[in-house]
């Protein structure tokens, strides 16, 4: 044999094994019985599931952080006119927020008003400008106060304009 046929000899076993080597390792990266496929387990699955369910209640918090302070709730506005309220025959109460009217209501009375109203009506929580206009049977008297609706009874006293009417 001449030195050219061994070496002939030698680059196909070279090539050869190297074709083998390529082989075994397509065979290692394909899943078969001796590698583990992925599969999901039933504890991979509930933890998903509650990975679901934790951001969606996050979400949901969330939004509560954004809409709850913008929805109507029922305020509670008590007007004390005080002693002397027999004297007043209309009284006219105005809520304002941002500048913008945003309820008024009208109480008449014939023989005079209660020396307490109560007025109920829907708006957000925060604050709010109350006027309130008090009619006599001999003038008109007003007052403004600044209130913090907050769902509760909130009290405005305006016994101070009562007296003041002529």
């Amino acid at each position: 044999m001449s030195a050219e046929g061994k070496d002939e000899r030698k680059g196909e076993s070279e090539g050869e094994a190297h074709a083998e080597i390529v082989e075994a390792a397509e065979v290692a990266e394909s899943p078969t019985a001796d590698t583990p496929a992925l599969v999901e387990t039933p504890a991979d699955r509930r933890r998903r599931r509650w990975m679901r369910i934790g951001l969606f209640l996050a979400f949901l918090a969330t939004m509560g952080l954004f809409v709850m302070p913008r929805v109507p709730r029922t305020q509670h506005l008590r007007v004390h006119l005080g002693p002397g309220s027999s004297r007043v025959l209309r009284v006219t109460a105005r809520i304002s927020r941002d500048g913008a009217l945003d309820r008024e209501t009208t109480f008449r009375f014939e023989r005079g008003a209660p020396p307490a109203l109560a007025w109920d009506f829907e708006l957000p929580n925060g604050g709010a400008e109350v006027e309130v206009e008090l009619v006599g049977a001999t003038g008109v008297a007003d007052r403004k106060a600044h209130v913090e609706l907050a769902g509760e009874e909130t009290t405005v006293e305006i016994a101070d304009a009562v007296r003041s009417l002529p």
